[in-house]
This record gives C-alpha cells, structure tokens and sequence, in this order.
C-alpha cells in the first residue's frame, strides 16, 4: 500500500471531534467522490465533509465576490445581529415556535424593527475607522456631476454630505418599483419579493 499524501493540516482540538452521519449515494456519485477525494488526497468521508463545508459558506463567498471582503464581513455581521434580534423577540416576545416564522412575524412588529435598527448602529459603530471625518475635496468629483461649474459644485457639496443618504434612496426607490437602470429595476423585483409586506409601496412584483 502507497504511503498517503498530506490531506488537510491536523484540526486542533475541539475541531477533530466528529459525529457519524449516515449517507446514501448512488454508485456514480460515489464514483465522482472518489475521483475528487484521490485528486485532493482525502478519504472519501473528508471529501464530502470539505464539499459540505463549503456549501454551507457559499452564502458569505458569494457576498465576497460580489461586494469585498470588508463589506461581506459587515453585511453578514449586520444580518447576524438583525437575525438574531428579531428571533428572540419572536420566541420570548411574541411566542412563536416556528423558526421559520420567528423573524419573518418580529420584523414587521415596529418595535423590533426599531431594535434592528439599533443591532445595525451598534456593528457598524463597532467597527467604524479610527480618525477625524473629513470630507473629501470637490476636484473631479465637480467635472463627474456635471458640465456646468455652477450647477455641479453645489451638487458635489451636496453628493459628499449626504452620499450614504442619497444612495440609500436610490436603493429604497428601485425596491419600491422605481429602478432607474434595467439592471436595478430587476435587483429591486427580487428584493420586493424577500421584503413582503415590508415594502411600503411597490410597483409591480
């Protein structure tokens, strides 16, 4: 028997402990497992257990991909404390069972989406740069707003101090409907769809 290459590094302590799970595969799934476990030198049991893993991050791969590392970190964070808010007001507050129910009945209760707002304040404070806030200088910012000075320099002012706001709006009208690309008309379809009953006014779904 061919000594066996190095799989993956020793997992430290409570990471090695293991749970049996029992699995049923048909013969030329088993086959491709198999294949794939030899390719990346793992017993057939570490290679579904690396291919379960994965999966399970393919959420939080995806918002990397698509926003940045930094941003994916904050999105999750903030969707963890949001979750996690109205998931206990829906079991110790409203007493719903469910858990597919729990935050879906909390988030349209107003008080718990006002403590959701705060769960959002208190991760994205918690991790807020170091350093005074100094808004960046007009410069180019001016000749991208517009082509006429007088009109653009007072929009580039008002673009700086309310660029998060002003964002934000454009976000909340595609999501109401009011899209102004393709590409955020359908963007805002999907998320009516996920916000339900949330969304104040909507278009069409």
């Amino acid at each position: 028997m061919g000594t066996r290459g190095k799989g993956r590094p020793p997992l430290p302590g409570e990471s090695r402990k293991r749970r049996n799970l029992s699995l049923r595969v048909r013969d030329q799934a088993r086959e491709a497992l198999a294949r794939a476990a030899a390719q990346n030198q793992r017993t057939i049991s570490e290679e579904i257990e690396a291919r379960l893993e994965q999966s399970l991050s393919g959420v939080e791969q995806a918002l990397e991909f698509a926003y940045g590392a930094r941003i994916a970190g904050l999105v999750v964070a903030i969707a963890r404390a949001m979750h996690d808010t109205a998931t206990w007001a829906g079991v110790d507050v409203f007493g719903v069972t469910p858990i597919a129910d729990r935050s879906v009945v909390a988030a349209e209760d107003p008080w718990v989406y006002d403590q959701m707002t705060k769960a959002v304040g208190t991760v994205l404070e918690a991790f807020r740069p170091k350093g005074a806030i100094v808004e960046p200088a007009l410069g180019r910012i001016v000749e991208a707003v517009d082509s006429t000075i007088e009109t653009s320099e007072a929009r580039a002012k008002i673009g700086i101090r309310h660029a998060g706001e002003l964002q934000a709006q454009i976000v909340v009208r595609a999501i109401e409907g009011e899209g102004d690309t393709d590409e955020l008309k359908e963007w805002g379809r999907r998320r009516r769809a996920q916000l339900g009953n949330l969304v104040k006014s909507g278009g069409s779904t």
